[in-house]
């Protein structure tokens, strides 16, 4: 008996099923380089973390609360997956290595403008409306 691939993209939108019908699963971000980002939210997810999923869980539900015209864009990448990471971490944030509890870059015009991880937490709501506030000017 074999055992079946693990579905990604099902379990992401499985673990964020507030944000589902806007959630687009990008396992490497090959699909969504972030400079083509123009107002969206990149979620890099760790499928083998508890807090990731958590997380994502928090983000969904703050994203459906204050965003209800689905202007913003959920892409969700896995942390696994993702080449450029180490190269992001040093440009953007000198060298600190994400850790996998989840983390959300807020990006507006191909531009990160807030970052959350476990060392940098914010209230998910108020950065939503900033990012929208700067997205759609």
């Amino acid at each position: 008996m074999s055992v079946p691939d693990f579905d990604r993209a099902a379990s992401v939108k499985r673990n964020c099923p507030s944000a589902a019908e806007r959630l687009v699963f990008d396992a490497s971000l090959s699909l969504h380089p972030l400079a083509n980002i123009q107002c969206g939210i990149v979620f890099i997810h760790a499928f083998w973390a508890g807090q990731s999923i958590l997380t994502l869980r928090k983000l969904g539900e703050s994203l459906a609360r204050v965003d209800t015209e689905h202007r913003v864009d959920l892409i969700v990448c896995d942390i696994d997956e993702i080449q450029q990471l180490r190269d992001w971490q040093t440009r953007y944030y000198g060298g600190d290595i994400t850790g996998g509890g989840g983390d959300a870059l807020w990006i507006a015009n191909g531009n990160i403008r807030a970052r959350h991880n476990a060392s940098r937490q914010c209230d998910f709501d108020a950065t939503i409306r900033s990012l929208m506030l700067e997205c759609h000017a």
